[in-house]
């Protein structure tokens, strides 16, 4: 949990990388895998390519410097949001299962549930528009 605190989220606030850990518990809860491990290190291949839930699973950046500040602030936010239960004021995060860096577009038609920092997070609901078509 905390290298993907530490690369999808490490120069966000306190409540930008806490989002993204709730996002992974959010997904086990849902069933996309039985552990955080297991939801972070997920891989679908489409014919000969592979997707990965996390950006940095399939593309590793360079090695975490594991006695950097950054680090052991991502350590620390693992810890708290996984044993200790520490919540966020955004009641939206509730629902949250994918979210994306404000300099990514990409067409998932999902419900946007709102942006922490340089995140936008979804929910599993398809956009208004076509839940609008089709219900």
């Amino acid at each position: 949990m905390a290298n993907n605190i530490f690369y999808e989220a490490g120069h966000e606030s306190t409540t930008g990388q806490a989002a993204v850990a709730h996002v992974v518990l959010n997904r086990v809860r849902h069933g996309f895998g039985a552990d955080p491990c297991k939801v972070i290190h997920q891989v679908t291949k489409i014919e000969d390519r592979k997707i990965c839930q996390f950006s940095w699973v399939c593309n590793p950046p360079a090695p975490v410097k594991y006695v950097s500040d950054r680090w052991q602030e991502s350590v620390d936010i693992a810890m708290e949001v996984m044993y200790q239960g520490i919540t966020l004021d955004h009641a939206f995060m509730e629902q949250a299962l994918y979210f994306h860096n404000t300099h990514v577009r990409p067409r998932w038609g999902l419900e946007r549930l709102g942006r922490i920092g340089g995140h936008i997070f979804y929910s599993d609901d398809p956009a208004p528009q076509r839940r609008s078509k089709n219900g």
